[in-house]
């Protein structure tokens, strides 16, 4: 239970932080997914948070991920991860009782393999964890350590995945990499649980793009009342376009807003006027009005009086 305390105490800040930047990144409120089989490729840049039984500084991590994913929610995947170490005390990455030297330079490189479960059942918001197995290989500087030391453990992990396109999305995530060290010179010998925050863009390569939001409305297909919404138009809650003006043309669309009610228009929401004499067609009670007559009056009449007159 203190183990676990521990983790919780650690990470807490550090999974908000995540969610945040998971929540940020969001590009729409629905986006496509890849489905069936499909590889998963995701560089990533983070940073290290060492327990106190481990003789390391907080320092960067960089690396990628090979995933293969079998649908949409459960896969397969392996990590490699590279730090530029650098020790507190001493050449041994274990934290040993007493102090024995000082800081000494070192690399790690962290591998490993892990089950996924994609929690994210639709959306642009793609909640996941992972866990398995993985092994760190440190290599000191020190030229008096002339072999590398290998530590094995469990890790587990916690993530989002933010769609920026079909097949690209960016890719927050906190991990867990337990480690422990069986040497009687270590300050402790249980379980030490290291934090790796990653940040990094993931992209799908195979398998096929099924949409949650087959017209792009911005609605999710299984709320939308209105399918086939033109690209671009304006949509309520429903996913049913907007006509503010009543024209026929949805909101978005249209170039020509506030047309007069009864008035026909064009394909992109503009009124028509085929005579020219600014009433607009659908309103004007005399179509074909000659040129130069006031639209005041209709012409019919004036012609009339202009007759009586003659006689």
């Amino acid at each position: 239970m203190k183990a676990v305390a521990r983790i919780v105490g650690k990470s807490d800040r550090l999974l908000q932080s995540v969610l945040l930047i998971g929540v940020l990144l969001l590009p729409r409120p629905a986006a496509a997914q890849v489905d069936g089989v499909h590889v998963t490729i995701s560089p990533y840049a983070g940073w290290t948070h060492w327990d106190d039984g481990v003789n390391l500084r907080d320092k960067p991590v960089f690396g990628g991920r090979l995933g293969l994913m079998f649908g949409r929610h459960i896969g397969v995947e392996g990590n490699y991860g590279f730090v530029p170490a650098e020790t507190i005390n001493g050449p041994t990455m274990y934290t040993p009782k007493v102090s024995v030297g000082t800081e000494v330079g070192a690399d790690l490189h962290h591998y490993g393999g892990d089950l996924m479960l994609n929690l994210g059942l639709s959306g642009a918001l793609s909640p996941y964890i992972l866990g398995g197995y993985h092994q760190v290989v440190y290599n000191s500087d020190d030229p008096l350590i002339t072999e590398d030391n290998t530590f094995a453990g469990i890790e587990v992990a916690a993530g989002v995945i933010g769609r920026l396109s079909q097949r690209v999305g960016m890719r927050a995530e906190v991990r867990d990499v337990t480690l422990s060290f069986d040497s009687p010179a270590a300050v402790s010998d249980g379980t030490q649980n290291n934090l790796f925050v990653t940040l990094g863009l993931e992209f799908s390569l195979g398998g096929d793009v099924k949409s949650d939001d087959a017209d792009g409305d911005g609605v999710p297909d299984s709320k939308d009342t209105c399918p086939g919404t033109p690209l671009g138009a304006l949509v309520d809650v429903n996913g049913c376009p907007i006509d503010g003006d009543r024209d026929g043309v949805p909101d978005g669309l249209d170039r020509c807003a506030n047309t007069p009610s009864g008035a026909k228009v064009d394909s992109y929401g503009c009124p028509l006027d085929a005579d020219k004499d600014g009433v607009f067609d659908g309103i004007d009670q005399c179509a074909n009005t000659p040129a130069g007559v006031a639209r005041t009056r209709r012409p019919e009449r004036a012609s009339t009086r202009t007759a009586v007159r003659s006689k």
